[in-house]
């Protein structure tokens, strides 16, 4: 003969600190129900959800808005939200497999601030935005490495763009307006440094090296400002 054996707590109430626990028709076998934690006045400060596999705790503010959120799926975080008192989410982290995967931060007024992607654990991209929305700075990064800074005008258009190598020593720079390169080009590789020049007011971008010397200096200094 075979038996099931079901505990069913009703409104169990456990003495907190500083308020209770209550188990709401939480069947322990299966992990299913769900489980608030009060303040001392009564009101809630915090609830589980169980339900096939998967748990949601929510954590609220004493006016009962919500302050924090945290999904599972067998037992591993997938993502949690914080929020403002005003209900905006301020941050959103998401995960895979445990391991956390992209961040996002926004303002108060919903306008996202940042936003950044990882790798294996390790930061692979990391954005900052204008407050139209647009992205205004990048970072880049191999196996936790910088590789890559950009920069980008308001309406979206790149605006400069500095590489690295492994060492995080500069490779070259780049100045963009309209979609093409406005002033310079540095170039660092193989430890020496060449300083390209194109007008902007030539549809086949042409370029004009620079000549070694003191008037080579002193573009370099021009341009480097620019940065």
């Amino acid at each position: 003969m075979k038996y099931k054996l079901t505990i069913f707590c009703v409104c169990a109430a456990l003495i907190g600190f500083g308020g209770f626990i209550a188990l709401n028709h939480f069947n322990i076998l299966n992990r299913t129900g769900v489980v608030t934690e009060q303040y001392s006045d009564g009101t809630i400060k915090s609830k589980t959800t169980y339900f096939g596999g998967r748990k949601i705790n929510v954590k609220l503010y004493k006016n009962g808005r919500l302050q924090k959120e945290e999904f599972f799926e067998n037992d591993k975080l997938v993502r949690e939200c914080w929020y403002y008192e005003n209900g905006i989410i301020e941050t959103d982290k998401r995960y895979r497999g445990g391991v956390i995967k992209s961040t996002t931060y926004n303002d108060i007024n919903n306008i996202r601030n940042n936003w950044t992607l990882y790798k294996n654990g390790k930061i692979e991209k990391k954005r900052w935005y204008f407050k139209n929305g647009q992205m205004e700075y990048e970072k880049s990064f191999k196996n936790g490495e910088l590789t890559q800074e950009s920069g980008f005008y308001e309406n979206g258009d790149l605006h400069w763009v500095i590489g690295y190598n492994t060492k995080e020593n500069i490779l070259f720079k780049k100045m963009y307006d309209r979609g093409y390169i406005l002033d310079a080009h540095i170039s660092y590789e193989n430890g020496k440094e060449e300083i390209i020049y194109i007008k902007p007011d030539l549809l086949n971008k042409e370029k004009f090296l620079s000549e070694k010397g003191s008037d080579r200096n002193q573009n370099k200094e021009i341009v480097e400002s620019m940065f």
